[in-house]
């Protein structure tokens, strides 16, 4: 929310009287004014609240949304509404036509404002998902995932905030030790990518990211899940490079997967990373217009080809 848009509100409704400073024509109006900007600004005031506890204060914390808290402020917004505007109403009208300038000064002052407002009503998906990476980068994966979780039930046509839940899910669990933790990690993760499909469904970032997901199941315990789902993760990288084929991290972690299984078995690795250099051009070509699509996985990439072998 801007600062300041307060006073703004005050000086739109009364900046039309400040050449008759000192009249009592002018005191007399000015308090009129005064108590109709007084009102302009309780209904903005509980506009604010509404928007900024309907997008669930995003920027501030991961935790602490209350669906009481949105009904309470929109009954509060609801009540100033229905006692206010009608005396607004009134106001106006009483406003003569000699000050038809300073009618139109309030009202456009109201408009900008609420346009702000709903600017603001914009920024807090972009603020979330800027937050939730930024606690995933300061090692906090548990708050991340929680803000993630949160962003996905507020958009719930977008499938992107239900992919970065399943990514960091599943990268967390190949960091864990605990066996226990990581299953759970995983459990969650495969629930997460359902989810996911739901709402997009056909999508290659998602097919290669579920390969991912069983790729897990497999680095946890290979004598359990390896023969049960090697076929089915290379099954969904095809699918997923099938339905784009410049998608760089299903080309990517279909060549991994592969290196995987052939240092295990004490094979060469450098066709792999021969194959995972044509990679590298898929992923400067990548489309990053849309916000907070998947576009990483170049820098892998590259390591991976640096320590060929080694």
């Amino acid at each position: 929310m801007p600062r300041g848009w307060k006073p703004l509100a005050r000086v739109g409704v009364c900046q039309a009287l400040r050449k008759r400073n000192g009249t009592a024509e002018y005191r007399t109006r000015n308090r009129r004014m005064s108590k109709l900007s007084t009102r302009v600004t309780r209904i903005l005031t509980n506009s604010c609240l509404v928007v900024r506890v309907c997008y669930f204060n995003i920027g501030h914390s991961a935790v602490g949304y209350s669906a009481v808290q949105f009904l309470k402020a929109l009954f509060a917004l609801s009540d100033v509404y229905t006692s206010e505007m009608p005396v607004l109403n009134r106001s106006f009208r009483s406003i003569k036509h000699k000050n038809k300038k300073m009618k139109n000064l309030i009202i456009t002052s109201i408009v900008l404002i609420f346009g702000f407002l709903t600017l603001n009503a914009q920024d807090p998906y972009t603020d979330g998902m800027t937050q939730a990476f930024k606690l995933w980068d300061e090692k906090k994966p548990t708050e991340a995932i929680a803000l993630f979780d949160r962003i996905a039930q507020a958009e719930t046509e977008n499938w992107i905030p239900l992919y970065h839940v399943t990514n960091v899910l599943i990268v967390e669990s190949f960091r864990s030790k605990d066996k226990t933790e990581r299953m759970a990690m995983l459990e969650k993760a495969k629930a997460s990518i359902k989810s996911a499909h739901e709402r997009s469904p056909d999508n290659s970032e998602l097919l290669t990211m579920e390969g991912m997901l069983y790729t897990g199941y497999v680095a946890m315990e290979p004598q359990v899940y390896a023969m049960k789902y090697s076929q089915k993760i290379m099954e969904l990288h095809d699918k997923a490079i099938e339905l784009n084929p410049e998608n760089p991290r299903a080309h990517a972690n279909r060549i991994e997967y592969e290196m995987g299984t052939a240092r295990f078995f004490g094979q060469d690795l450098q066709p792999f990373c021969d194959r995972l250099e044509k990679v590298i051009p898929k992923f400067e070509a990548q489309n990053l217009e849309v916000p907070f699509c998947p576009k990483y996985g170049k820098e892998r990439v590259e390591s991976i080809i640096e320590n060929c072998g080694k």
